[in-house]
């Protein structure tokens, strides 16, 4: 559970920018996106039974019962804070020491996130800014981090979750 404000803005200075965000993102999906992932989900377990490839099997088995499974879950959302001296997703705490760049997308109505690329082996932040300032948000985020202005675009993977919505 998040701390309350007064433990957190002890602890990590004045929260500057504060909304809730998806926990994970949900697609709104036809029928036949339904019965297309079916036909496909149906033909690559054949494929992988008639190959030998159990492991492969079990792979699309488990992506489609992972499916099933979020589509069952009611949404779930989570606080994003920028704080002072870092972000803050749900009870994760990123200092801005830790976070190498940063870089918006802004293309209502189908794109408008923020990404943070940390430092070390750790996976990219993608961030919905819903309906924050994003100009607001990049002033106060180049005080304390480098913004990659040679990316322009959403990361190819993301890129294709949207438009296979997965």
């Amino acid at each position: 559970m998040l701390q309350n404000n007064k433990e957190l803005e002890d602890k990590h200075g004045k929260a500057l920018f504060s909304w809730e965000i998806e926990g994970v993102e949900k697609h709104n999906r036809s029928l036949m996106w339904y019965v297309f992932s079916g036909i496909i989900g149906a033909a690559l377990l054949v494929y992988s039974i008639w190959t030998v490839n159990f492991l492969f099997a079990v792979i699309i088995l488990m992506f489609a019962v992972i499916t099933v499974i979020n589509e069952m879950k009611g949404q779930v959302y989570v606080e994003c804070k920028i704080m002072e001296n870092g972000l803050i997703i749900s009870e994760q705490h990123y200092h801005w020491k830790e976070i190498e760049n940063f870089w918006m997308v802004y293309q209502p109505p189908y794109i408008k996130n923020i990404y943070f690329e940390l430092k070390g082996a750790r996976p990219r932040l993608s961030i919905p800014l819903n309906s924050q300032n994003p100009n607001k948000i990049r002033e106060f985020l180049r005080k304390y981090v480098h913004e990659d202005l040679d990316r322009e675009q959403e990361p190819l993977s993301e890129y294709i979750g949207r438009v296979l919505k997965i």
